[in-house]
């Protein structure tokens, strides 16, 4: 088997001097099959209408798990990448990726630990906060001494302030969301 990396199980279309055969199972499977043209097509188009709207793009990178693919739509003028866990946050890292949006809560000390290494080494990344325990334990976390995280989010609108239904809990998440010292 032909792996752009062991670890991320993926191939690439650049690997080795000689193409990657679907049929003689030079990658792994299951596998999708893109076509190259209409791919550059969709990423050109797709940057053009988030240009023509003022939007920033950050693909998410969960479904295809594919660097490649990463690499292909941050040149394609993508402003980061969307991922779901802090291991996926590593392989759009190492594909490349300064800016993140970790599109699930962060928590667990070892996914802490994960994100503060992506951190210490320039890494831009937004995470949900969504509960006041988890505001709590993140701010605990990323004091003393380890890297901040870069930015976090609630609930927000346009004219950016945090906006949460009217209820106990998220009258406790604003406030420990004001609160933060490390996140």
């Amino acid at each position: 088997m032909k792996y752009q990396n062991v670890k991320q199980k993926s191939a690439t279309p650049f690997v080795s001097q000689s193409p990657l055969n679907l049929l003689q199972q030079d990658i792994c499977l299951p596998a999708a099959i893109l076509k190259h043209r209409a791919l550059q097509h969709n990423l050109q188009w797709m940057q053009a209408f988030a240009n023509r709207h003022g939007v920033q793009l950050a693909p998410h990178g969960k479904t295809s798990m594919t660097p490649w693919l990463f690499q292909q739509q941050l040149a394609a003028g993508a402003w980061g990448i969307t991922v779901a866990t802090p291991y996926q946050a590593q392989v759009a890292v190492e594909a490349g990726a300064k800016k993140l949006i970790l599109a699930n809560q962060l928590v667990g000390k070892a996914n802490m630990a994960l994100i503060a290494s992506l951190l210490s080494q320039g890494v831009e990344l937004y995470v949900c906060i969504d509960h006041a325990d988890n505001a709590t334990t993140l701010s605990a976390f990323f004091s003393g001494g380890k890297p901040a995280l870069t930015r976090t989010f609630g609930a927000r609108y346009a004219g950016g302030a945090l906006r949460l239904p009217h209820n106990r809990r998220s009258h406790r998440l604003g406030t420990a969301y004001r609160h933060l010292t490390g996140a």
